[in-house]
């Protein structure tokens, strides 16, 4: 089935992408802890840094991106990181990234405060969102997001950058918890050999044409 079926398929199944209004915004995403834990793996003895400012993380999203599209990280994505507390008050204790996409104008990617490896799998995650303008069917916006976020871990392992390729599972474990249709298709499409960051391109052309 490709994925021009799959939009037909879900089109009636799926609702419009339920959106949180926020402060007179509106929050297109969120990124859940359950899901990133899957994709962790923490080695033993293993030495976790802990990031609370944007300004030591940037520049590790900007090479990540770099690598994995070969192209600069857009100028319209801003990204903020929050105090746990504070973050956790708007957004929940489950919930580690939120996007509020406004492409082509400027999106937020908002971020609580975590550890390095945490934080970049959420930032690839709402990354893949804010890339393009939202998918009305929210199955197909969200498995756009997972397709980036696995090509995004992919690059992180096989370069091995901030040193955490021993941080990341490109497959998460069979019996996980996590019951996401749209990860569990994303999943199926790469395990058949399809590339992440061309399954990305694929389902972002739905919505209009886009390439990187």
């Amino acid at each position: 089935m490709n994925i021009s079926q799959i939009y037909q398929n879900q089109k009636d199944t799926y609702a419009k992408r339920h959106q949180i209004e926020q402060t007179e915004e509106q929050i297109s995403t969120k990124t859940h802890q359950a899901v990133i834990e899957a994709f962790l793996a923490l080695p033993s003895k293993a030495s976790i840094q802990f990031i609370g400012e944007i300004q030591k993380l940037k520049p590790i999203i900007e090479s990540v991106f770099k690598k994995t599209t070969n192209r600069q990280l857009p100028e319209n994505i801003q990204f903020q990181i929050f105090h746990q507390a504070e973050f956790e008050k708007r957004f929940g204790k489950a919930t580690l990234g939120v996007s509020i996409n406004r492409y082509p104008f400027i999106s937020d990617v908002l971020l609580k405060e975590n550890s390095l490896p945490e934080l970049l799998l959420t930032a690839g995650h709402e990354i893949g969102h804010v890339l393009s303008e939202p998918i009305e069917n929210s199955f197909l916006e969200e498995a756009k997001a997972y397709a980036f976020m696995l090509a995004w871990l992919k690059t992180i392992k096989e370069n091995n950058i901030a040193g955490l390729k021993d941080f990341i599972k490109l497959t998460p474990p069979a019996k996980n918890g996590i019951h996401d249709r749209a990860l569990n298709f994303v999943l199926e499409q790469t395990a058949s050999g399809k590339e992440p960051i061309e399954l990305f391109k694929e389902i972002a052309k739905i919505k209009y044409e886009f390439s990187l």
